[in-house]
């Protein structure tokens, strides 16, 4: 089947992927007793240009609890959050995750600054 499309209403987007990698310290006794071994990481990105986000997810291996995404003002944009396998089936491994929750804001709600002015 063919649909006719307007282009008055199709709008171009730009995808923006962030790549983050490090290796998790080993916990010792002390920071089990302080925090648990929690082993948080922070960067910041400044957009190239102005925008609206539509989408968001994280990517994360065992051993992961969360990634937040901040705005400039320190306001929880949104979190991905992981889900973890509890089976022995391919895609349900016990322990593993199996999954990340997504964000899909109203449209036009998480606006990005244009930094260009």
């Amino acid at each position: 089947m063919v649909k006719r499309i307007d282009w008055e209403f199709i709008v171009p987007i730009k995808i923006y992927i962030f790549d983050v990698e490090y290796e998790v310290d080993s916990c010792s006794a002390s920071g089990m007793a302080y925090n648990g071994c929690t082993d948080i990481k922070r960067t910041s990105v400044t957009m190239p240009t102005g925008g609206y986000v539509i989408y968001g997810m994280a990517h994360q291996h065992s051993g992961g609890i969360s990634s937040t995404f901040y705005g400039e003002d320190g306001q929880v944009l949104y979190s991905s959050l992981p889900t973890y396998g509890q089976g022995k089936v391919a895609g349900n491994e016990a322990g593993h995750i199996v999954g990340m929750s997504t964000c899909y804001p109203q449209p036009g709600s998480v606006k990005i600054n244009d930094r260009r002015h």
